[in-house]
């Protein structure tokens, strides 16, 4: 098994080949994440074994998102930020105070990206709803191109897709600018594994998000 360079090339598009390659905590994330990196492919440390091969997926799925985009800036490279604002300003306006800081304070931890524990791994949410078995994902990369779009959004629904095999109750919702700026396959694997897609060019994802963080 291994990933035939495509991480490796996704960082170098992303132009944080050089961050990556210096990175203080390589050697501790790819002994935690059982990866080997072998003529320029990252493999599995051990093929014959279930465990290594479940840390391998979520270790190389996870890997470009510690290093900061470094192409030209556009507004979907920032999509993030601009999501959580949406969901924050929406809270704002729902929380149960009268002063602002009292508000901002209960709506901001809403925001907050969740690691759940699962099996010796943990499983991701870009916010943090009540519900504890729901998952939020942020889908961005807009602008990136057609084969790290489909990367990246199989990458958001496997935390779905591994914690839905130990718990059928988990839920996926996922945030996106637009739906359509994502490749057909990636739209359809959104659309069967999520119980909705919020999108943040709707007037209405605002308090959407709001209702979906605190019910």
């Amino acid at each position: 098994m291994t990933d035939g360079g495509q991480i490796l090339s996704q960082l170098k598009s992303l132009r944080v080949i050089e961050d990556f390659n210096n990175w203080d905590f390589k050697f501790d994330f790819f002994q935690r994440s059982r990866i080997q990196q072998l003529r320029g492919n990252l493999e599995p440390l051990d093929i014959d074994s279930v465990s290594d091969i479940l840390s391998y997926i979520q270790g190389i799925t996870r890997l470009p998102n510690f290093f900061e985009p470094k192409p030209i800036y556009a507004t979907s490279d920032k999509f993030p930020i601009i999501a959580r604002d949406v969901a924050l300003d929406a809270l704002i306006n729902i929380a149960p105070y009268d002063e602002f800081d009292k508000r901002e304070k209960w709506a901001t931890k809403f925001i907050k990206a969740r690691n759940i524990p699962l099996n010796g791994f943990h499983i991701e949410s870009d916010m943090s709803p009540s519900k504890y078995y729901r998952l939020i994902k942020i889908i961005s990369h807009a602008t990136s191109s057609m084969s790290d779009r489909k990367q990246h959004v199989s990458a958001k629904v496997l935390d779905s897709l591994l914690w839905k095999r130990d718990e059928p109750d988990v839920e996926l919702y996922v945030i996106v600018d637009d739906v359509d700026a994502y490749p057909k396959e990636s739209k359809s694997l959104l659309r069967e594994e999520s119980e909705e897609i919020i999108q943040i060019k709707s007037d209405r994802s605002g308090a959407r998000l709001a209702e979906i963080l605190t019910e």
